[in-house]
């Protein structure tokens, strides 16, 4: 499929895709309702502060139990030190639970002796793009070595080839990907972290404020080309913001995360029109208008959020 791109002009010359990406391998489009992956009463516990018993246990994920459909995007907000982050890593493989249980596709996340068993279909993005990437290999490097880990198959210069080509899905050119990290700028960056995260072909990305360090122009450029990831891909999200105007444009449904806990979860419309629980409620008040409506916010995403 030839690839076609545009400059983005707010992007500091880096190219959006009007294409859609790659092979789509008969995967669905759309959102269904086949629970892809499940949560239930997951648990993580951190010892801080000084030394032996003087440690104090803090409870950064406490009982935490939902579900995330094929397709869907699903919003997790809250204040700093919520544990949205933790549950996010969790859900990545990177941190293991103290006790509760994480089921991708019917089966556990981890086995028996403490492996991840999703290393491939899971893949995490985070905020900072610039610490996620080996500061002395070129870009384009750094995409190929996890293609060609998953690809055992495919020749040297067709996986080069195929690195150029999802560098040009997410809006970079090939060019882009011969720089070092340093050499691009924040939104080059996350666009090529998504790239790399991509190369191993996940179908769920856990995707931890990768927006909040971006201008206001080069955000809406990053949430449009995750829809249009999303829609192309059959890719499932599990987005981490405190954003909610990002929440509202991208996710399908929202949980608010306070202290380890969800204490309300619910369709995105439904939750910024009427909040029921104080916390969320109080959240949501940081986007009033003047005539105290929010759902203001969910209004003005819907053409974006699809």
């Amino acid at each position: 499929m030839a690839v076609q791109a545009h400059v983005a002009p707010d992007d500091r010359g880096i190219c959006s895709p009007s294409c859609k990406m790659l092979e789509t391998e008969g995967r669905s489009m759309t959102r269904t309702e086949e629970s892809i992956l499940t949560v239930r009463a997951l648990c993580k516990t951190f010892r801080v502060g000084g030394l032996g018993r003087n440690k104090t246990e803090i409870r950064a994920v406490d009982g935490v139990s939902f579900d995330v459909a094929a397709g869907e995007s699903l919003g997790l907000i809250g204040e700093s030190g919520s544990g949205k982050s933790t549950l996010g890593r969790l859900i990545a493989g990177l941190l293991q639970p103290d006790s509760g249980e994480i089921v991708f596709r019917g089966k556990p996340a981890w086995d028996g002796a403490g492996a991840r068993t999703h290393r491939r279909v899971i893949q995490i993005v985070f905020q900072d793009s610039g610490s996620a990437f080996n500061p002395r290999l070129p870009i384009n490097r750094q995409i190929l070595e996890p293609f060609v880990r998953h690809h055992r198959g495919v020749s040297l210069s067709e996986a080069r080839a195929r690195v150029a080509r999802l560098l040009e899905v997410v809006g970079l050119t090939p060019g882009h990907g011969e720089r070092y990290p340093h050499e691009l700028s924040g939104g080059q960056r996350q666009r090529a972290a998504l790239a790399r995260a991509l190369a191993v072909e996940p179908e769920l990305l856990v995707l931890d404020e990768p927006v909040s360090a971006l201008d206001v122009s080069v955000r809406a450029q990053i949430v449009q080309l995750l829809v249009e990831l999303r829609e192309t891909y059959g890719l499932t999200y599990l987005f981490i913001a405190h954003n909610l105007d990002v929440v509202a444009q991208l996710c399908h449904r929202v949980a608010v995360m306070y202290r380890g806990k969800i204490v309300e979860l619910a369709e995105a419309e439904s939750l910024y029109r009427q909040p029921t629980h104080p916390y969320s409620r109080m959240l949501l008040s940081s986007v009033l208008t003047v005539d105290g409506d929010l759902g203001h916010v969910y209004r003005e995403a819907a053409g974006v959020r699809g």
